[in-house]
This record gives C-alpha cells, sequence and structure tokens, in this order.
C-alpha cells in the first residue's frame, strides 16, 4: 500500500494522492480524497446547486463511464 499522499520532485508545488470516487443513489458524484478515513465531498451536475460543478462532474463521470461504474 502507498502513501495517501507524496509531493513531486523538489521544485513542484503539486501533491500527488489517493483520489476514489463513485455515483451515489443521489445522482451526485462522491469524492474521498485520501484512505479510508479521508474527507468525502460531493459533486453535483446542476450548476445552480451548492455542489454543483457541471465541467468536473462531466470529466468524473466520464473516468466511472471507463472503468465501468457507472450504473444510471
Amino acid at each position: 500500500m502507498w502513501d495517501d499522499w507524496e509531493a513531486a520532485p523538489r521544485g513542484s508545488k503539486t501533491v500527488y494522492g489517493r483520489v476514489g470516487i463513485w455515483l451515489g443513489a443521489n445522482g451526485h458524484i462522491h469524492v474521498r480524497l485520501g484512505g479510508g478515513d479521508g474527507q468525502i465531498s460531493t459533486i453535483a451536475p446542476n450548476a445552480a446547486s451548492e455542489r454543483g460543478n457541471p465541467h468536473l462532474y462531466r470529466k468524473l463521470r466520464s473516468i466511472l463511464q471507463e472503468k465501468g461504474r457507472w450504473s444510471e
């Protein structure tokens, strides 16, 4: 098992980490940052929603579909 977060090589401001995504029963995509007890957030497809981000939703949906994890 690898660390949840690792800094990129020196000189970069980037940190790479483990991210889990899944489709919730309400149609929102859930995002877990880090391992099993990491922070969870949700992304909604509706821009008017407090958690709405249609652009990011489409990108994450595409990943879930590509990996066979999208069922709607």
